[in-house]
């Protein structure tokens, strides 16, 4: 489940704002990590904002 994803993010990027790739990448470097973390934890430690994350968690 969590490796298809991740598929469905790496195969999103070309597709995404800036500061969402920030997040997805992010999100691929640090999977196990990233499941414990907060919007507002994953904003801050991948120099994005929350709103981005929200936004693009509904298509992830």
């Amino acid at each position: 489940m969590l490796n298809g994803g991740l598929l469905r993010i790496r195969e999103s990027l070309h597709n995404i704002k800036r500061s969402e790739q920030n997040a997805a990448h992010y999100i691929l470097a640090n999977p196990d990590e990233v499941i414990r973390l907060s919007i507002k934890e994953l904003a801050e430690r991948s120099e994005s904002s929350q709103a981005a994350i929200i936004r693009r968690a509904g298509d992830w």
